[in-house]
């Protein structure tokens, strides 16, 4: 069987066309329309560490890596990126309770896999993850 080479030409010329079109039509999530940093509003600022470790795991999680929260606390001015994407329509108010699921199942899960269950390990993983990384 001999295969010729204008066939096998066309036949990738073809392929990559389609492959243009499927991409072309994807959806970007950095396009999203929302804006890359939100401002926490000062109600929700957190209160204690664990607090604000739980804020910057669930920006982590929720917010994909082209968005990020600012928040004051204690007079500085923080700011935490996103990364996961997982609700990333996110506005720094309560999620809605699917999403909040979601959000703490991803932040359980990179601790598991990281820290194993000790609650001490988990708060070191927290501090790491979420400031160091």
């Amino acid at each position: 069987m001999r295969i010729s080479v204008r066939s096998l030409a066309f036949s990738w010329l073809f392929a990559l066309g389609m492959l243009g079109i499927l991409l072309a039509g994807t959806p970007s999530l950095s396009h999203s329309g929302t804006p890359d940093v939100i401002d926490l509003p000062p109600h929700l600022t957190p209160a204690s560490n664990d607090q604000l470790a739980q804020l910057q795991s669930t920006v982590w999680c929720a917010l994909e890596s082209s968005r990020s929260v600012r928040l004051t606390l204690d007079g500085r001015t923080l700011q935490y990126q996103g990364a996961m994407a997982i609700a990333p329509n996110w506005d720094g108010n309560v999620l809605p309770a699917a999403q909040q699921q979601r959000v703490d199942t991803c932040v359980q899960q990179r601790l598991r896999q990281l820290t194993g269950a000790t609650p001490e390990g988990q708060r070191a993983a927290l501090t790491f993850l979420f400031t160091k990384l």
